[in-house]
């Protein structure tokens, strides 16, 4: 009867801290969900802020390029219209709760727009007086300046943020990780107690994190821009500094070039030359073409730098073409970052192989795909003999370095395209794509040969693992991927029974 008591308390008292965590769990994704919005929203405001400010010196060199009367009316009722968009924008931006450190330069910001549209308005007004040339010298001499002046400032707010950002989220993912380390070793004591009660609460929980690691993957934007304005005949004559940093670390030499032979930049989706930018901007002179993810390359360093463009005409007085204007913002640290999170995501850690999750997944796929394709693969789950008594004799430094040995000669013995995974431990599997059964056995023998043939050098001593395999095909008799797991699990099993060192078939 004590013991009765005792079990069910301790199984009550399992199951409230697993109901914690997964508490715990929820209030990470809306805290990650909550930090994400906010991110964006500032990031918006400040872009329209950058933007509309950009637009509102354009404005002014189209009032000075025309002389018709109702058109620098309509200008200047659009000049107007964005203060206040701009002003909204930075209203937006200012509601937030803004760390000291953004506050200040904020504020910054805000003083040098306070001058720099003081300095417009004049402008506005020596332009709606026919004072062309007066505006025309302050425009080239003070607004322009002032602009960029803003926008850097802006860039400087917009990098800081993005430090913040990923200082934070960073924080979030290791109290999720933590978080996910205690579930599962409740759930370890909790399959002591009740086996089939564990299953059940691992499988909902790692259902529910990898949700929460994906929705943890954002993207985070760097700004910073690049301007390229060419002739009517679309030879480049301006680059900002920004714009010649950047071409001049990817040996470009783009002064007086054309910029359409010069193939600067290249299509992600694609990965060839973005071409006839300016026939484009030619042919619909009103319209602003946007690529959101392109990339400048050089063969010759080995440098990638990725960018979001704008391109915009630039039209006269008598509607004639000019030229047009590239504005480039680079975004090569987000490209980066969020590469390197969906690696961290979906590989292992130590060996670099993929992770159960995605395993999980390419099985389903293969299951699927082989009712509909009437083909053929096989499933290898792999474990290692021997592991543990290495691991506990040379210590785990020792055990690290052997686990990724093993996984590049995992890799060596199977085709590219086949995948190779590790799903914990010393424990792997091996999913082979259009693969015949005699394929199969072939590859097994080679893998139990070359890991017998392997050793492990440490510290003056030797050390040999073994391998037992356990087989299964994958065609169109498979019912779920699931059953497709258990048979592998089970001639591994077989296999492990029979001495170990050997391969069994299920």
């Amino acid at each position: 009867m004590l013991f009765s008591s005792g079990f069910v308390l301790v199984l009550c008292l399992i199951v409230l801290l697993v109901y914690y965590s997964l508490k715990q769990s929820d209030n990470l994704k809306e805290k990650i969900n909550s930090v994400e919005q906010e991110y964006l929203a500032k990031n918006q405001a400040l872009t329209t802020v950058a933007q509309n400010s950009h637009k509102r010196t354009m404005i002014l060199l189209k009032m000075y390029h025309t002389s018709d009367v109702f058109e620098r009316n309509e200008l200047f009722d659009e000049f107007y219209a964005l203060a206040h968009v701009v002003a909204k924008a930075n209203r937006v931006f200012v509601a937030f709760d803004l760390p000291e450190e953004e506050r200040k330069i904020h504020q910054h910001v805000f003083t040098r727009m306070k001058k720099s549209s003081a300095i417009r308005s004049h402008i506005t007004e020596l332009l709606m007086e026919g004072k062309d040339e007066k505006a025309l010298a302050l425009i080239n001499n003070d607004s322009v300046k002032s602009q960029s002046q803003v926008l850097e400032i802006i860039e400087k707010l917009q990098l800081i943020q993005v430090k913040n950002h990923k200082a934070y989220l960073d924080k979030l993912i290791q109290q999720q990780k933590d978080n996910i380390l205690r579930i599962s070793i409740l759930g370890l004591m909790l399959f002591i107690l009740f086996t089939v009660l564990v299953l059940f609460t691992l499988r909902y929980i790692f259902r529910k994190e990898n949700i929460i690691v994906k929705q943890a993957e954002v993207a985070l934007e760097c700004v910073s821009q690049g301007v390229i304005i060419t002739d009517q005949t679309g030879v480049i004559n301006y680059l900002n500094p920004f714009a010649e940093v950047v071409l001049q670390s990817v040996d470009c030499q783009a002064k007086n070039q054309y910029f359409d032979k010069l193939e600067l930049f290249y299509s992600k989706n694609e990965m060839t030359p973005i071409s006839d930018i300016v026939a484009h901007a030619l042919a619909d002179k009103k319209k602003i073409q946007r690529y959101n993810q392109c990339y400048i390359r050089s063969d010759k360093y080995d440098i990638f730098l990725w960018f979001s463009l704008t391109v915009a005409s630039i039209i006269g007085k008598k509607n004639e073409f000019l030229g047009i204007v590239i504005v480039f913002t680079d975004i090569s640290e987000v490209t980066a970052l969020n590469d390197k999170l969906k690696f961290s995501a979906s590989h292992d850690k130590l060996t670099g192989l993929y992770n159960r999750s995605i395993v999980e997944e390419k099985i389903e796929e293969v299951v699927s795909k082989s009712v509909h394709e009437k083909s053929n693969s096989i499933l290898m789950y792999i474990d290692l003999d021997n592991f543990k008594a290495i691991n506990d004799t040379a210590g785990h430094h020792a055990g690290d370095q052997l686990l990724i040995d093993i996984a590049t000669l995992f890799k060596s013995q199977v085709r590219e395209y086949d995948l190779v995974g590790r799903i914990g431990g010393d424990e792997f599997n091996i999913l082979m794509y259009r693969c015949s059964l005699e394929q199969g056995k072939l590859i097994a023998d080679k893998i139990i040969q070359s890991v017998h043939d392997y050793r492990l050098q440490w510290e003056g001593n030797n050390y040999q693992v073994g391998t037992s395999i356990g087989l299964t095909c994958i065609d169109g008799t498979s019912d779920n991927a699931e059953q497709v797991a258990k048979n592998a699990d089970r001639a591994l099993y077989d296999a492990k029974e029979a001495g170990k060192n050997c391969y069994r078939i299920s």
